[in-house]
């Protein structure tokens, strides 16, 4: 992207803060995670569920070990969020 100099135009990094894990109330975490991303305009599959996965807490991370560590192509975040234990 150039802005009307010709120059290429810096992005500006979008940083969500996650909130500590309600392991007593997933689904409710997870609506508030997805209002963040919404409010920081991020949709990259990708990007959701590295942030998903960076601010789980051990235990939780070894109730979808199998998701977090072979991961699918596509969807990844859909499967974390639907397919692993929070659904």
């Amino acid at each position: 992207m150039a802005n009307t100099n010709g120059l290429p135009m810096a992005l500006d990094a979008v940083s969500v803060k996650v909130p500590p894990f309600w392991s007593h109330s997933p689904a409710l975490w997870f609506k508030r995670v997805e209002a963040q991303f919404q409010v920081a305009h991020i949709t990259a599959d990708e990007t959701k569920f590295n942030y998903i996965v960076g601010n789980l807490e051990c235990q939780v991370m070894e109730q979808c070990f199998d998701i977090i560590y072979s991961p699918p192509e596509t969807d990844k975040y859909y499967s974390l969020v639907h397919i692993g234990p929070f659904r």
